[in-house]
């Protein structure tokens, strides 16, 4: 899913939503700094601060954000 938005005065900067099943996955999503790796090579773009991730986490289902730091739990 792609959602669009404002950022920095920039309009339709592209919010991207990510889906994995485990906490260890989350290593191979897009940052701001890097495309997509492993599970997500195919992703050959950046993602941008308020992308969100969730994960299934064996049951115990996590959201996370990206910042401009890196991706992180909310």
């Amino acid at each position: 899913m792609i959602l669009c938005s404002e950022y920095g005065g920039q309009p339709n900067t592209i919010i991207c939503s990510f889906v994995c099943d485990t906490v260890d996955e989350v290593q191979y999503l897009p940052t701001t700094k890097k495309t997509g790796s492993g599970s997500f090579a195919d992703f050959n773009h950046y993602a941008n601060i308020g992308s969100t991730v969730t994960i299934g986490n064996n049951g115990s289902t996590k959201v996370m954000m990206l910042f401009s730091n890196g991706w992180q739990e909310v």
